[in-house]
Order: structure tokens, then sequence, then C-alpha cells
């Protein structure tokens, strides 16, 4: 009789770890799914006010020099704005677009159209703020390589999107030159 006792004892103790083991596993997942519901709400909140309310149909290249180049686009996000220490992601209208693609700078835009995925990237000449080539951790991808910041959108918004231009950093000082000469004459119109 005490041997069955016993038996039914450490039977529900090992039940009991069970299902605490299945608790805390549930309390976390519980946790990580809040935490990716607020992370993406403030982002889309966010991004409806940063994102211009007029963007232009894509064109095709009007440079050859600045047609259409192999180009790695690593994203836009919401400039000192974060929501629990990462930075916020800029969603809507194609800017949630990471990866391989074509960069080509046709007449009012600088446009970026991804291998896979429709919708291509704008950014309009007339809201750029900055350009600059940056060196260091480019968005989790490439460690110490050369990529160009371009600063755009609204002033109490700013974006901030990376792209890395193939073709040695030469290439990517003409890219930024031209960038910043059409942003200013876009800029005087």
């Amino acid at each position: 009789m005490n041997d069955s006792l016993n038996l039914l004892v450490t039977l529900k103790d090992e039940q009991a770890e069970d299902l605490i083991s299945i608790a805390v596993a549930f309390l976390l997942l519980s946790i990580i799914v809040l935490f990716l519901f607020y992370y993406l709400r403030q982002s889309f909140r966010l991004s409806r006010f940063a994102l211009p309310d007029y963007l232009p149909k894509p064109e095709a290249p009007n440079d050859s020099a600045f047609g259409k180049t192999r180009a790695y686009f690593g994203g836009s996000y919401i400039k000192n704005a974060r929501y629990l220490g990462l930075p916020i992601c800029l969603l809507g209208k194609g800017h949630s677009t990471k990866g391989m693609g074509h960069v080509w700078l046709a007449s009012e835009t600088l446009i970026f159209k991804p291998y896979l995925g429709r919708s291509s990237v704008l950014i309009p000449y007339a809201i750029i703020q900055n350009v600059e080539i940056r060196r260091g951790l480019f968005y989790g991808k490439y460690i110490g390589a050369n990529y160009i910041q371009l600063i755009w959108g609204r002033k109490e918004l700013p974006i901030g999107t990376g792209l890395v231009i193939y073709g040695g950093i030469k290439m990517m000082k003409h890219w930024v030159e031209e960038i910043l000469r059409r942003a200013d004459v876009s800029k005087q119109k």
C-alpha cells in the first residue's frame, strides 16, 4: 500500500513540474507576442506621420552614369525614435523592403527596386536633408562596410535609410555628390 501511495505522489510531482514548465513557456511566449504587437503598433503609428503624403510615380533612369546599379537596401528607420531600445522601422509605401536589387536616379526621386518584391522604394530629392558615407555596422549585415546613409523626410521625424552601392568607395562618393546636387536643385524649385 505504501509503495503505491509513494508512486502516486511521485507521479503527481512530475506532472506538477511539467505543468509549471508549460506555464513558464506560455508566459514567455505571451510576453514576446505582446512586445511584437506594441512594437509594430508603434512603427505603424509613427510611419504614418513620418512618410510624405505624396510620392511621385517610379520613372526610368534619366542619366546613364546613374542608371540601374546593383545595390543592397538596408531598410529605413525613424531617426531618434526607439521602442524599448530598438530602432523603429519605417513601414508602408514599400519602405519595409530590405535586400538586393537595383538603384537608380530618376528626374525627381532615388528609386530602389528589389529583385524579389513588387513595390519600389521612392525617396524624393526635395525632402533629402543629408547624405553621407559611413563606415561601420550596416544594419546588422556588413560589418566594417562603407554605406550611404540618407537622412530625409519631415524635420520633426527624420528618416534614416542605408544603402550599399556595389562598385567601391569612389562610385559611392560619385553617387553621394550627385544625390546632393539633385537635392539642392529640387529644393531651389
